[in-house]
């Protein structure tokens, strides 16, 4: 399953953003991410999403030819988010960003993964992230455009079949959750520097 079909699961629950992002152990902007990629797609709709009267708000501010979020940003209230006028925008079509319609599924399977396990793993070893990264980018360019879920790009890897982690297997499966990462970071030790232990 995609990972932004997950979100749309719960999401249909009832479950909030908020709720989705501790659920999945991912960041608040992720899962807005995700349910951009789904009102592009039409699975949901920005009613779905947002109050009305802060669609009417957010409509009023954008120009006909939004050049940055900054800028609508700037003509709103502080209590609307980047992350709702991304929303508003995904539903008229006048999202910009090259990553929701562009992106080859390799790409976007590889940003997920780098996301939650290079960075999160390897925060203090900037070299090592770097060397996985040239070989991540190795990898897309011999991929190309073909389809990929995530969980499927986790295996390749996972498994060692996509070499490209210097982890052993069973570091390269740990999953290191938000607060994990954040307990880590506090303690300025990573992966690496714990000895690989888990």
């Amino acid at each position: 399953m995609e990972s932004e079909e997950k979100t749309l699961e719960l999401f249909n629950e009832g479950k909030s953003i908020t709720e989705i992002a501790s659920e999945r152990e991912l960041a608040a902007s992720t899962i807005e991410t995700h349910l951009a990629i789904l009102l592009l797609n039409k699975k949901i709709t920005i009613d779905d999403l947002l109050p009305e009267d802060k669609i009417e708000l957010i409509k009023k501010a954008v120009p006909e030819n939004p050049k940055t979020l900054t800028e609508i940003k700037e003509l709103l209230p502080k209590e609307v988010t980047f992350g709702e006028i991304r929303l508003f925008l995904a539903s008229t079509g006048k999202l910009k960003e090259k990553r929701f319609s562009k992106t080859p599924p390799i790409v976007r399977a590889m940003n997920t993964y780098r996301g939650n396990n290079c960075h999160r793993k390897c925060f203090n070893h900037e070299s090592t992230i770097a060397d996985c990264g040239a070989k991540f980018e190795q990898a897309a360019r011999s991929y190309g455009n073909g389809k990929i879920s995530i969980s499927d790009f986790y295996s390749l890897v996972n498994t060692n079949q996509l070499k490209i982690c210097k982890f052993q297997e069973k570091q390269r499966k740990q999953a290191i959750t938000w607060n994990k990462f954040e307990q880590m970071k506090d303690a300025g030790k990573d992966l690496w520097d714990e000895g690989k232990k888990i």
